[in-house]
Formats: C-alpha cells, sequence, structure tokens
C-alpha cells in the first residue's frame, strides 16, 4: 500500500519521526539510528521556498517513510480494545517501517495472524 501525499488526508511526519535542528543547523528526522534517521541540510532559514520545493520535498519525505495520514481512518480490522492494546507497539512499528504507508493498521493486520513461537535466547532477559 504506497502512500502518496495528495491522496493524504492530513499528511504529517510521524510523532516517532519528529525533526530538530542540530547544532550544525540541520533537520533530524526519525532520530539518529542508523538506517532510521536522516539529516537534511537547510538553506538560509530567512528564505522562502516556491511551492514546488515544498511539495517535493514532502513526496520526499513520504517516499522515506517518515509521513502518515493524521487523517486516516482506524483500521476497521481492529476493536477500540484491540486499538488501544496495540497503540505502544504500533508506535514502534511506524518509528521502524520506513515503507510509505498512510497509516501503520497492514502492518499490523499482517502480523496479527502469523503464528508465533517462543524461543529463549540468551542476553535478551529469557529465563526459560
Amino acid at each position: 500500500m504506497k502512500a502518496a501525499v495528495d491522496e493524504m488526508r492530513r499528511p504529517r511526519i510521524k510523532p516517532e519521526h519528529r525533526a530538530y535542528r542540530t547544532v550544525d543547523g540541520n533537520l533530524r528526522v526519525g532520530s539518529v539510528v542508523y538506517g532510521i534517521g536522516a539529516e537534511v541540510s537547510l538553506r538560509h532559514p530567512s528564505l522562502r521556498l516556491p511551492a514546488a520545493d515544498i511539495a517535493r520535498a514532502m513526496a520526499d519525505l513520504t517516499e522515506a517513510g517518515y509521513v502518515e495520514d493524521a487523517g486516516a481512518p482506524p483500521p476497521e480490522e481492529l476493536t477500540a480494545a484491540e486499538r488501544e492494546r496495540y497503540s505502544r507497539s504500533m508506535s514502534l512499528q511506524r518509528w521502524m517501517d520506513l515503507r510509505p504507508r498512510s497509516s501503520p493498521a497492514p502492518l499490523r493486520s499482517r502480523i496479527d495472524p502469523a503464528t508465533r513461537a517462543r524461543a529463549p535466547v540468551g542476553g535478551c532477559g529469557d529465563r526459560e
């Protein structure tokens, strides 16, 4: 499910990828984690950008997986209780998943029916 900015009701940077300015004056999106974060060199802040440049930047951020549709309807396949239950894991999935999607729901719906196995892994706190 590929999401385009012009198809979204309310495009926004995913909360988990909040942008912030670095000490160099650049803009960092998605944190400092290798493979997830990105840094953008900024022009002088007082310059106004043409609308076409802003649209291209939004399209680039969407294609990179940093944008979601804040106006997307809640996933129909999950009840309100399930949405609350999975809200924290969906937040983690939104942060890790950099595929363009309008909502994290398709990812959650792929995980839900999957068969799960529990295996002890050393160093992860599992005592089995």
